[in-house]
């Protein structure tokens, strides 16, 4: 990339250095924040710590929990809720879906074609 001149340097070159940065940004999350998240959310948490980690001075930490402590609760109401009730109407759903994914191939004649503005 560093050798290329002319055309191929503007063609090549910008492509170039955004695999680098992309690989550069995968690395470092992949040895930071993925092993960190994994840990923490793949564990049991009473309560206690889930307080302590609320009340904690550490602003990362502070912020985390209060996501994670969202992200609980969301899921424990809404999306529990939800497939609760959708197992006990297993008919009504199978045929919702399967009508879902049967309209979805309407859209099929669409594939690759660009709108563009009026």
């Amino acid at each position: 990339m560093f050798f290329l001149s002319g055309v191929a340097k503007y063609l090549f070159v910008p492509h170039g250095e955004a695999v680098v940065f992309a690989m550069l940004a995968s690395y470092f999350l992949s040895r930071t924040l993925v092993p960190h998240h994994g840990q923490v959310l793949l564990r049991e948490h009473d309560d206690a710590e889930i307080e302590e980690n609320a009340s904690s001075r550490n602003p990362f930490i502070r912020f985390s929990s209060r996501v994670r402590g969202r992200l609980r609760a969301f899921f424990a109401t809404v999306i529990c809720d939800l497939l609760d009730v959708m197992r006990g109407q297993r008919p009504v759903f199978l045929i919702l879906f399967l009508l879902f994914a049967v309209g979805s191939l309407g859209l099929a004649p669409f594939l690759g074609q660009i709108s563009s503005p009026r």
